[in-house]
């Protein structure tokens, strides 16, 4: 994809014309790949906390889509995964500090940190459920740190019976399809059914309307939600018809 901003930024004319008026450094990112575009790769450190409950199947659908899993160290730069629903109080707060503290400088340039914990109003425990809240503060503090790598940093928190959908945000979030959400939250519900489940085409069965479909941003939506298996209602002006 061309990107004539990131050229002239990025050449040595422009980098001194950007700094002169004090224009933003764009930082590459890595794009989705329009021929495989919800391709899996590279390396995945994987922590938890004690007693966390999702990373033994975050291992396996992380593995079975490709990538390698370790749970202590990166041959190359990579993604970071901390299962953190484990942790019920204050003080064990500190495993998740020391899983970043240790492994951030691993993160691949537009490398990806995923933090998985529970919806704070799906527990019953009222310490765990505030140390759950704050997992928000923690991720949005490690995604200011790492922009500057091109790299992002967002929550997953999981309601009750919700493990059973966690595969598609995981696998989304890890794809160069996220490569602008940041610092984000995205909660997890009990699926309808997911047993003819296909991570090929996301959107399969689900009708989505899209106005100002004709061209530009819209047309270009209309097509990536038909290419994930939405059907497509396009809606736009008369004049736009043809």
């Amino acid at each position: 994809m061309s990107d004539k901003y990131l050229e002239v930024a990025n050449s040595s004319l422009g980098k001194k014309l950007f700094s002169a008026v004090g224009l933003p450094d764009p930082i590459p990112l890595k794009r989705e790949d329009s021929a495989e575009p919800h391709k899996l790769n590279g390396q995945v450190i994987l922590g938890s906390s004690d007693g966390a409950v999702f990373a033994k199947s975050i291992m396996s659908f992380i593995g079975a889509a490709g990538v390698e899993v370790c749970s202590d160290s990166l041959e190359q730069n990579g993604h970071l995964v901390f299962d953190a629903s484990g942790i019920v109080n204050a003080q064990q707060s500190e495993q998740l500090y020391q899983f970043f503290n240790r492994h951030l400088r691993s993160l691949a340039y537009s490398g990806r940190v995923i933090v998985i914990g529970h919806k704070p109003s799906s527990l019953d425990d009222v310490e765990h459920a505030a140390v759950q809240r704050g997992l928000l503060g923690f991720v949005k503090s490690v995604a200011k740190e790492i922009g500057r790598k091109g790299a992002t940093a967002n929550l997953v928190l999981v309601d009750k019976d919700g493990d059973l959908a966690l595969e598609g945000p995981i696998r989304f979030l890890l794809s160069a399809g996220s490569a602008f959400m940041n610092a984000q939250v995205l909660t997890v519900a009990q699926p309808v059914d997911t047993t003819n489940a296909d991570w090929t085409k996301p959107l399969l069965g689900k009708s989505i309307v899209v106005t100002g479909a004709a061209r530009g941003i819209g047309l270009a939506i209309s097509q990536t939600l038909a290419r994930d298996g939405a059907s497509v209602i396009g809606i736009d002006v008369p004049q736009s018809g043809d």
